[in-house]
C-alpha cells in the first residue's frame, strides 16, 4: 500500500505469457494493448507462512495506441506516467524501481 508499482498476474498452465499478459491489462486497466519485446524473465521465491513459492515474471515492452481517457483502472488505486528522471521522485516498489532503472540504463 501506498507505492507504485505494476500490474501482476499469474500465468495458467498451458497459456503463453504474452497473451495471458494482454489479458491481465484488459481486465486491470481496461485496454489492448500490443506485446513487444520481452524486457527480461527472471525467477524469484514468494516466502509465505509454511511454504515456498517459486515463480517466474515475464517483463514485456508494451504499446498503447489509445487516448489517456480510455484508461479505466479496476484494481488499485491510479496510475501514473513517469519520465525516467522522475523515477527516484515518487514511491516505487523497490522491485519496480529497479526494473525502470534498468530498462531505462541508469546506476
Amino acid at each position: 500500500p501506498g507505492e507504485w508499482c505494476f500490474f501482476g498476474g499469474k500465468l495458467e498452465s498451458g497459456k503463453n505469457p504474452e497473451e495471458t499478459l494482454k489479458e491481465i491489462i484488459k481486465n486491470k486497466a481496461g485496454i489492448n494493448v500490443s506485446i513487444g519485446e520481452l524486457f527480461k524473465k527472471y525467477s524469484f521465491e514468494i516466502k509465505s507462512q509454511n511454504e515456498i513459492i517459486n515463480c517466474t515474471d515475464y517483463v514485456y515492452v508494451c504499446k498503447f495506441n489509445g487516448s489517456i481517457s480510455d484508461i479505466k483502472i479496476n484494481e488499485g488505486a491510479g496510475f501514473v506516467f513517469l519520465d525516467k528522471s522522475e523515477l527516484t521522485s515518487h514511491l516505487l516498489t523497490e522491485h519496480s524501481l529497479e526494473l525502470l532503472k534498468e530498462y531505462f540504463g541508469i546506476k
